[in-house]
């Protein structure tokens, strides 16, 4: 990794309901898993078997972020593709069938938007394997990919639980989620506040398979280039940043 950085954009996408709350307060700044693993960190003699010394572990883990639940959660799993009616102050929606034999599936409704000033950066969204993290006993999160600079959406939490498991729990505090940036400087992250603009044109991001289905991302990113997005989105970033 060289010595350069390069900016990603972020924040939290909460809920467009107007009656609800703005839960904004929960999000905490994500923390890098280097950081995070040095909080374990013990010295050994031999520094050649001490993965913090590797460059390929490094590079990759300060470039990853870490997302945390920031209150416990414990709802019934009810697939009845209806939003689960319990106390929770973080929703929890059962929208689909699974696509796995005897599974279940939800939507954690925490969503944060991450967007990249340079071309040519990747998300990859994962579950937090460096962490002990007793709810993905119970399930885990469905991995994924996509521009952070030519797509403009928010990332979702969608679980796949295994057969029989019939409640989600997680404890505050409990990591949620992994998101690596693929990029050969190292990532400097930077929050904005979410416009209502900047909202709109994620939400219209985000249900892209919706109102075009069965398009190649590809397809999508050379729509999005080709409308000027980009200029637009950075622009409104820009002059919405947190001080």
């Amino acid at each position: 990794m060289s010595n350069k950085t390069t900016t990603v954009y972020w924040t939290p996408l909460t809920s467009v309901d107007s009656q609800e709350p703005d839960w904004s307060i929960l999000y905490e700044e994500p923390q890098s898993l280097f950081e995070r693993k040095l909080e374990e960190k013990v010295d050994i003699a031999d520094k050649q078997t001490n993965f913090f010394y590797c460059p390929a572990f490094s590079n990759f883990a300060k470039n990853t972020f870490v997302l945390k639940n920031p209150i416990k959660v414990d709802v019934p799993i009810i697939q009845n593709n209806s939003f689960a009616k319990v106390e929770s102050l973080v929703p929890v929606y059962q929208t689909r069938d699974s696509c796995l034999k005897d599974h279940t599936t939800i939507k954690y409704n925490m969503q944060w938007v991450f967007f990249a000033e340079e071309d040519d950066i990747h998300i990859t969204v994962t579950e937090p394997y460096m962490d002990q993290a007793p709810h993905l006993l119970q399930g885990h999160i469905v991995p994924g990919r996509f521009s952070a600079s030519s797509w403009f959406r928010p990332i979702n939490l969608d679980y796949n639980f295994y057969p029989g498991v019939k409640q989600y729990t997680v404890e505050e505090g409990e990591p949620l989620a992994y998101i690596n940036f693929d990029s050969d400087k190292q990532v400097k992250l930077v929050k904005f506040n979410l416009t209502e603009k900047l909202r709109n044109l994620a939400l219209t991001c985000s249900m892209g398979a919706s109102w075009e289905k069965w398009v190649p991302l590809a397809k999508r990113y050379r729509r999005f280039k080709e409308s000027r997005l980009k200029s637009i989105i950075l622009k409104e970033i820009k002059e919405n940043l947190y001080d």
